[in-house]
């Protein structure tokens, strides 16, 4: 009704820092009117023919890729859907994915990121080699990636979904159960997020 305004420069922000301030944050006035979005490229990588795409670190999103490099070395369509064997790839890929992202996503603003080192199909298939079908990963360490980062200088759910004509949506949340801090400023009917993401 009121534009970004509402949000970012109104009674309703007001409300906003005067609870956080309460709660012990150190949010301003000033650190919402000031905000200003970041517009970025998308990354991708390809997946059976599908090219795949999502926003570039800091956000999550290089995990999913990650997990599809990985994964497109096993015959999941064989397996059959939901099948043992293809639950345990995908986990098995996630736990990989997820030990690099932790490892080398952060702001790229205040340090480099190997993204294209950690999207390249040669990495992909290095890690599924340590895939075991026979046994579940206990202990997963990040990829060796240092040399590349010299030389250059839990909480959360997804879905995806598709029409009949093509259409592909993916939705990462990262409220899933908790719902954030579970802090909710007064008269705002929506909770906080541990890592707000502010959208113009």
């Amino acid at each position: 009704m009121h534009g970004r305004d509402a949000f970012y420069n109104g009674k309703l922000t007001e409300v906003m820092v005067k609870f956080l301030q309460s709660q012990g944050g150190t949010h301003t006035l000033e650190d919402f009117r000031d905000f200003q979005p970041d517009w970025v490229e998308p990354i991708s990588t390809t997946y059976h023919g599908w090219t795949v795409s999502e926003l570039p670190p800091n956000g999550q999103g290089i995990a999913a890729l990650s997990m599809l490099n990985i994964m497109e070395h096993f015959p999941l369509a064989q397996y059959g859907h939901n099948s043992a064997d293809a639950l345990h790839v995908l986990i098995e890929a996630k736990k990989l994915a997820y030990a690099d992202m932790h490892r080398y996503v952060g702001d790229p603003r205040f340090g480099p990121i190997p993204v294209k080192e950690m999207l390249s199909k040669d990495l992909g298939a290095r890690r599924a080699k340590l895939i075991q079908m026979d046994r579940a990963a206990c202990t997963v360490l990040p990829s060796e990636l240092t040399e590349k980062l010299n030389s250059r200088g839990n909480s959360t759910i997804y879905l995806s979904t598709i029409d009949r004509d093509g259409n592909i949506v993916s939705l990462i949340q990262s409220n899933y159960a908790g719902y954030g801090t579970g802090m909710v400023a007064p008269g705002t009917g929506f909770p906080f997020k541990t890592e707000e993401i502010f959208l113009k």
